[in-house]
């Protein structure tokens, strides 16, 4: 486990374009200190862990569980445009609502049109 631990760390470091050096003295550490934390030698205390996730903006859950944050940035994207779609079908249909529809087949199409907007949501 604190292989595991110490790999996620490094990885998310270095995705951050942050030096073991940074880490370290940010930490109160020596490098060679630090090094042996992140290859798994030594293991980081709690209060390391919670500095680090501050240090690399991550939640404590991403280092220690090893949920992907990629992941759950793309969900909550997906999220957030399902809102947005829902939020457009809404103003559609608001428009709808105060303006009508007078032309039959512009009747059927918006139908049509917005139960494949509500079935993709």
């Amino acid at each position: 486990m604190r292989l595991d631990i110490g790999f996620r760390v490094r990885k998310i470091r270095e995705s951050r374009g942050l030096s073991q050096e940074n880490m370290a003295i940010d930490l109160n550490l020596t490098q060679p200190q630090y090094s042996r934390r992140e290859c798994g030698k030594v293991k980081f205390s709690l209060e390391e862990i919670k500095q680090i996730s501050i240090l690399l903006e991550v939640d404590i859950e991403n280092i220690l569980y090893n949920q992907n944050p990629a992941r759950k940035i793309k969900h909550e994207t997906l999220e957030v445009q399902k809102e947005n779609d829902m939020v457009r079908l809404i103003v559609l249909l608001m428009e709808v609502i105060i303006n009508g529809v007078d032309d039959t087949n512009n009747r059927k199409n918006l139908i049509e049109n917005l139960s494949q907007k509500l079935n993709a949501l």
